[in-house]
């Protein structure tokens, strides 16, 4: 369609992405650390970028490790100042523009929170609306760690008496020991691991009273003092140069945060759901507390008045036929107007559905068992048919026992086997690794069953689902959202694990096609998906194209045949 006028467009993310040339001068004319060698490096690059950079924006950028550091103390997001400000260039092109590209979060966080820095609209299009329930709640989510906490007062020392800081990180080290010892001593066998292989417990009620009248609450109340001593120091705190003022706005802004944080956490009338993470492997100080609501509806309906129109967009919108379930989440009114629109892709042309008949059910097999089956699979696969291939699981465990299994295997020797939460590197690393080489396995949790686009040079793309990605059910909030459901007489199955996995099984399915050129193989070895009635709902959820159900060997000359 061709538009009977041009329009403009603008791309705006929130602040803490663009630099501010006058917090960072008052940086530079008040560093000491040369030193540090991560700090001169990131100061070097930032200078030099700054000389070709037009819009400010710290994605351009790759920074050392330190880098982040630096950036929250000299990008955008802590005052309205003009002068040096690139986020408020963007913003004034985006006031310019007839269309205004952001991302949820960013969305959310200044409409709601009424921060003025997104141009007024009157219509929105949210993308990838499947999302947008789950972007929602990370909005409204609070999280803390000692990391966090010990590199706050790291900061805080060039400001407030050594003595005042030094009591603040001894009673954080022994609040968030007490509170990892707790989790060690409560965690069990059928409790979580998270993506990357920490242990998760979520802390009902009858836990956080433990908490509350043992020795955690102690601990607490003690640093509690300690981080209102720094309030009442940063208070007080006469004559501090431009530098010194900057650390303490912002140490004031974070230190309250995380007070509000500790409440939320530890206030029994607070109704979210809660949880702890500690890292099993790591100091034993390495717990972070999580808090979130378990529905934003009622957020997301105050969000919905601040516009005229809003239009929902995404392939996975439907769970099954209905709209149903997404309505709710987001609270839309069920009456709203729902479309489904034909893809371009011919996926009858383009993908088949392949499903080996002799691997045992996962359902009945112990996992040793399950896993060295999937290895075999892997390791046939790549060697004969395809050496590029996505594996997505949805246990950190069975996924650490596959990587095992794999690395072992003297006929993969020249392949590159990356194990999410095993290899070392961030989800980007993973995936940038991943998409480079050709030879190369990538065993990948929950974030990775959506946002990955599998590039290969022949255009042949394959994806394998170990198992059907129901939540685990120990999932804190899959926890909280049952018993809310349960006390509705809701059928939980029905109205929550089922469609939450139908809509990550399809998402999953969208990484093989993502042009009119791909081939796609999407490999399906969990037998529930034939055995199950509810497998059909997973099967009728794709588009039309060939299933394949046979045996092991048949499925591999006929993924060989379709992808060569």
């Amino acid at each position: 369609m061709k538009l009977k006028q041009p329009i403009t467009i603008s791309v705006l993310k929130s602040p803490k992405h663009y630099i501010n040339t006058k917090r960072f001068k008052t940086y530079l004319d008040h560093f000491n650390e040369l030193d540090n060698y991560d700090a001169v490096l990131t100061l070097a690059m930032i200078i030099v970028w700054l000389t070709e950079t037009k819009t400010g924006d710290i994605d351009e950028l790759h920074l050392p490790s330190n880098g982040v550091n630096i950036w929250k103390y000299i990008n955008c997001s802590h005052q309205n100042q003009r002068n040096g400000s690139f986020f408020y260039e963007a913003l004034r092109q985006s006031e310019k523009a007839n269309l205004v590209v952001v991302n949820h979060a960013f969305l959310l966080n200044s409409t709601l929170n009424g921060h003025g820095r997104i141009p007024k609209f009157n219509h929105a299009i949210i993308d990838e609306a499947h999302q947008f329930e789950s972007v929602a709640r990370e909005q409204f989510a609070k999280d803390l760690s000692y990391v966090t906490i010990v590199h706050l007062l790291q900061d805080l020392q060039k400001v407030v008496n050594y003595d005042v800081i030094d009591h603040a990180r001894f009673y954080a080290d022994t609040f968030f020991r007490s509170v990892y010892q707790s989790v060690e001593f409560l965690h069990g066998e059928d409790d979580l691991l998270t993506d990357t292989g920490k242990a998760q417990l979520t802390i009902g009620e009858e836990y956080l009273n433990l908490m509350l009248n043992g020795e955690v609450k102690e601990h607490l109340n003690q640093l509690f003092i300690s981080i209102n001593h720094i309030l009442e120091e940063l208070k007080n705190k006469k004559s501090l140069n431009k530098w010194q003022t900057i650390i303490s706005k912002h140490a004031f802004s974070q230190l309250n945060e995380m007070m509000n944080t500790f409440k939320a956490f530890f206030d029994p009338s607070v109704n979210d759901v809660r949880w702890i993470e500690i890292d099993q492997y790591g100091a034993k100080n390495a717990a972070t507390i999580h808090v979130e609501p378990v529905s934003v509806s009622h957020y997301l309906e105050q969000f919905y008045e601040k516009a005229d129109s809003f239009i929902f967009t995404s392939a996975t919108l439907k769970a099954g036929k209905s709209y149903k379930p997404f309505l709710e989440r987001t609270g839309i009114p069920e009456e709203t107007n729902c479309q489904t629109f034909a893809s371009p892709f011919n996926y009858g042309q383009q993908a088949k559905v392949l499903i080996p008949n002799n691997i045992p059910d996962v359902s009945k097999t112990k996992v040793n068992h399950y896993t060295g089956y999937v290895a075999d699979f892997i390791q046939r696969y790549t060697t004969q048919v395809n050496g590029k291939m996505l594996v997505l699981f949805t246990s950190y465990d069975m996924l650490r026992i596959v990587f095992k299994h794999l690395k072992r295997m003297k006929s993969l020797d020249g392949y590159t086997i990356i194990g999410q939460g095993v290899s070392t590197g961030s989800r980007d690393k993973l995936k940038k690794m991943f998409e480079t080489e050709d030879q190369v396995v990538l065993l990948g949790t929950n974030s990775f069953w959506e946002g990955i686009d599998l590039i290969d040079a022949n255009k042949s793309k394959t994806v394998c689902v170990v198992r059907l990605p129901f939540e685990t059910p120990t999932h804190p909030f899959i926890l909280a959202k049952t018993e809310e459901l349960e006390m509705g007489n809701y059928n939980v199955f029905q109205h929550l694990a089922l469609p939450i996995a139908i809509q990550r099984f399809r998402q999953a399915f969208g990484r093989i096609i993502r042009d009119e050129q791909d081939r796609g193989a999407f490999i399906i070895l969990d037998q529930r998906i034939i055995k199950k009635g509810y497998g059909k709902q997973f099967l009728n959820s794709l588009p039309e194209t060939t299933i394949i159900h046979d045996d092991l060997t048949s499925i591999i000359t006929h993924a060989k045949k379709w992808l060569s």
